[in-house]
């Protein structure tokens, strides 16, 4: 019995599904952050709320950068996964890691040291391991074999899960045309890289 063979370009309930539950945990992540971080730094580190909300404002103008940078490698990568699976497949041990230093500062250490604890592992994680995660997987829609309605489907279809409600969304749209060459996934619109990274401004 010959199975149907699905047409190229197209994408399965499954495969949309499980692109939509790819959210929950960066957003998971980023929930912590927004909802506990300060308290504990403030209450249990005992670290002023001035300097806390310092050290993340200028996180956040790193971060600003940091979405560029990150969507210039995504243009120029070049392997056979494609261009953003490497990097989201390479980012979530290193972000739940860096998740739990930055909830673990040791409380032995001198207020410097806190501090210190405190920079590096907010900057890691913020500026960093969640760019990398959250920008390739804002661009895996437009490295898959979809062409405009199913990268549209996909990108929509984040919305639909509990917790996939992050506005950082980038228009499917102006991705660009993908097409396969001997096997592998090859964009014709380089500014699909950076596009998911402007989106985040």
């Amino acid at each position: 019995m010959k199975t149907k063979e699905r047409p190229f370009g197209v994408t399965s309930g499954g495969e949309k599904l499980a692109y939509a539950l790819g959210d929950l945990g960066s957003n998971f992540v980023w929930t912590f952050i927004s909802s506990f971080l300060t308290l504990y730094y403030t209450d249990s580190v005992l670290m002023s709320a001035a300097l806390v909300g310092t050290i993340m404002l200028v996180c956040r103008i790193f971060d600003g950068v940091s979405d560029i940078l990150m969507g210039m490698m995504l243009e120029k990568t070049r392997t056979k996964m494609g261009k953003a699976k490497p990097w989201f497949g390479g980012s979530i041990i290193p972000l739940v890691g860096i998740q739990l230093l930055v909830f673990n500062v040791p409380g032995t250490l001198s207020n410097g040291a806190k501090l210190g604890w405190i920079i590096v592992s907010y900057f890691l994680l913020t500026v960093v391991a969640y760019t990398v995660n959250n920008l390739s997987y804002h661009a895996l829609p437009h490295q898959s074999d979809g062409r405009g309605p199913q990268q549209g489907q996909l990108a929509a279809r984040r919305f639909r899960v509990p917790g996939g409600s992050d506005p950082c969304d980038p228009d499917a749209e102006a991705a660009g045309r993908i097409r396969r060459r001997k096997g592998a996934v090859r964009m014709d619109d380089h500014r699909a890289g950076v596009q998911p990274a402007l989106s985040c401004f």
